[in-house]
């Protein structure tokens, strides 16, 4: 009587089928045995030392890394239409009859399964198509960045270079040495400052390149000066006292650190603008207005300072020294009258 085939039988012949490597022919011993055993010429692996893809199509270990290495080390265009992966080899050139649509394998079986060269070969794949992808992505970028350059009028270009000049060059707090430029925000109480990346020395008040350092300058500093004396008048007292025996201004507040900040950017602004006409001059204004209101600038502000400028204030004039006391007059002599001699009797 014959057997009828159980579900354990059918599963075997299945396996039997699936585990028979598509390149080399080998099977696995055990799907051998699953589907009855019989003679083969093929060499005998174990399962384990197979890899299938989702439809079931096999590769030996050997086969799979083989696979593995060719697809990944085959031309960038090619590469780029898998996007670097590694599909089931029914899918490659070489099955043209036998296509299949089954999933790429992850990277962790291709780490599990090839060895370090292969893996490292089919993750320098991936990488050359994602550069390939940002490349092309930065030129795509760029073509569109030129074409709306092109595009752009010579007002809008004016306009966008003086925006960048009065945010980048006035407005913001910048190290002078120009090989650095480095932002900074932090004050310390110190108006000698020290560029924490090119270690360059320059004035808090003025922002003045002062070589490797800025204490000598701060006694010759215009604006130090002056922010001196309206301190002064604010406190009625000889702020000079708290430099600790360098220049007056050496040491401030921040207060007064900001109100020198505050009046250096509008007399930059305005030494900038002065032979703007006044339509421009609003034209700029207007693009930059958030900025100046984070900086408490006003428009008026701007048009006081250019003003300023163009009819500055005369210097007053240095005091006459006192005049020196004249010597006292010499007293006139005294005129001595001889007493008369007596009339005779």
């Amino acid at each position: 009587v014959a057997r009828r085939p159980t579900s354990t039988m059918a599963r075997g012949a299945a396996v039997a089928a699936a585990l028979e490597c598509l390149v080399c022919g080998d099977v696995a011993d055990d799907a051998r045995d699953g589907g009855g055993g019989g003679a083969s010429t093929s060499t005998s692996l174990s399962a384990s030392q197979f890899v299938s893809c989702a439809n079931g199509h096999a590769l030996c270990e050997t086969c799979f890394s083989t696979h593995v290495m060719t697809e990944s080390t085959k031309a960038i265009a090619d590469l780029k239409v898998r996007k670097g992966e590694v599909f089931c080899v029914r899918a490659s050139e070489a099955f043209k009859d036998a296509k299949c649509d089954a999933k790429c394998f992850g990277a962790r079986v291709i780490a599990a399964r090839c060895d370090d060269a292969t893996f490292t070969a089919y993750q320098s794949a991936r990488d050359k198509v994602k550069e390939e992808d940002l490349v092309k992505s930065a030129e795509e970028k760029i073509l569109k960045e030129r074409e709306r350059l092109e595009k752009e009028t010579a007002a809008e270009t004016k306009l966008r270079e003086a925006r960048e000049h009065v945010i980048e060059e006035i407005f913001t707090l910048r190290c002078p040495n120009e090989l650095c430029k480095q932002a900074f925000v932090d004050f310390s109480g110190c108006m000698a400052l020290t560029c924490s990346r090119c270690r360059t020395g320059f004035c808090a008040y003025c922002l003045k390149h002062c070589g490797h350092d800025a204490h000598a300058h701060i006694g010759h500093c215009n604006l130090a000066k002056e922010m001196m004396e309206l301190e002064k008048k604010k406190a009625k007292s000889n702020v000079a006292l708290t430099n600790r025996g360098h220049p007056p201004g050496t040491f401030a507040n921040f207060s007064i650190f900001t109100a020198s900040q505050r009046l250096r950017r509008l007399r930059d602004f305005a030494a900038y603008a002065k032979d703007w006409d006044d339509a421009w001059l609003t034209t700029v204004l207007d693009s930059i207005e958030v900025e100046m209101r984070d900086l408490q600038l006003t428009k008026d502000d701007v048009l006081s300072a250019r003003k300023e400028l163009a009819n500055p204030k005369p210097k007053p004039k240095p005091k006459p020294a006192p005049r020196a006391a004249a010597p006292p007059r010499a007293a006139a002599p005294r005129r001595v009258v001889p007493p008369r001699a007596a009339a005779p009797p």
